[in-house]
């Protein structure tokens, strides 16, 4: 069972069960024995954790998070949000971050941009991560590259969105379309994986 109401200012509060998020704290959990503001912190919404960077080219991340500030009835929207946000990066070499979220790529290689959300009073409220994967600036580079080893065979991600396998095929693993045998070469899988880069 829970319960809500509604405050002189329109703020609503909840209170009771929560297992199904029914009181919109913005996580689950068993019982909440304490009145709570809806909204009361903010709701912050990441559109992506990672993103794709090439070399000496320019994108922006300080658009892909989203801070809703309170919930009230009084209001056609929700209330604004008084937050700020602070870029840094782990690894400069691989890349940069200026004060308004533009990424930089410099050279082949990951780092995370660290993404700080700061109340009015300059207080940190949460740290959100983001990871850039920095390729050189060709047309043909879609994703960041990969490769994988399972117990007796591996699997390969090409710059270029191609994947690739090689090793023991006995249960299929190689994705090629049959059972059996053993791939001595890289064998090409399918096409076309890529990851949205360098979006304006």
């Amino acid at each position: 069972m829970h319960t809500h109401y509604i405050d002189s200012n329109g703020s609503v509060w909840s209170v009771g069960d929560n297992t199904s998020s029914q009181l919109a704290l913005q996580n689950a959990g068993d019982k909440i024995n304490v009145a709570q503001m809806i909204g009361a912190e903010p709701t912050i919404l990441v559109k992506e954790r990672e993103i794709l960077a090439k070399i000496d080219k320019q994108q922006n991340i300080g658009n892909i998070i989203d801070i809703k500030g309170s919930f009230n009835l009084f209001s056609s929207a929700d209330a604004a949000a008084t937050y700020s946000q602070e870029f840094d990066v782990w690894d400069s070499n691989v890349a940069t971050v200026d004060s308004n979220g533009t990424v930089t790529g410099k050279t082949v290689g990951q780092t995370y941009v660290q993404i700080k959300i700061k109340d009015s009073a300059d207080n940190v409220i949460n740290t959100l991560y983001v990871l850039v994967s920095v390729v050189p600036d060709k047309d043909e580079y879609v994703t960041y590259p990969m490769v994988e080893a399972g117990q007796t065979f591996t699997v390969a991600l090409k710059a270029n969105g191609t994947v690739w396998s090689w090793g023991n095929n006995a249960s299929g693993q190689l994705g090629l379309g049959y059972t059996g045998g053993m791939e001595t070469e890289p064998r090409k899988v399918m096409s076309n994986i890529k990851k949205d880069c360098c979006r304006r």
